[in-house]
């Protein structure tokens, strides 16, 4: 993934700049609400931000994983290892539970969302290269 300066804004609400905004993920059912995972990302602090960000049985948990510099290629992945998500940045990893214990997602794929309460203060671009 490669986040470029459009990546740095500012919204109208203050604490609304703590929401995390949504990468790329996957669901595990019909309901992404219910039990899914992602990478979730902000500009907060001075600072790009990534996170996991999961649903398990409909309760939301996230946790930061790293800062990284605005133009600077990062590595993210999530992987599904029994009953949690294992999330990553450059190698830097986070663990996030998960309701399953299978090794295969059964929904459909989760692309880039941003906000919860406010849309997109203007264009941001965002490169993301699947591997």
């Amino acid at each position: 993934v490669w986040f470029d300066s459009t990546c740095i804004y500012s919204t109208t609400i203050p604490a609304n700049q703590y929401d995390i905004n949504k990468l790329y993920g996957i669901s595990e059912g019909l309901n992404h609400q219910v039990n899914s995972a992602r990478i979730g990302w902000r500009w907060s602090d001075d600072s790009l931000r990534l996170f996991g960000y999961v649903y398990k049985d409909s309760v939301r948990y996230s946790q930061e994983i790293s800062a990284i510099p605005i133009g600077v290629p990062a590595d993210c992945s999530i992987r599904m290892n029994g009953y949690q998500y294992d999330c990553s940045v450059n190698g830097i990893h986070v663990s996030l539970p998960r309701s399953r214990n299978d090794s295969v997602a059964t929904g459909y794929q989760l692309f880039p969302y941003f906000g919860g309460d406010e849309t997109a203060p203007h264009l941001i671009s965002i490169k993301i290269k699947y591997l």
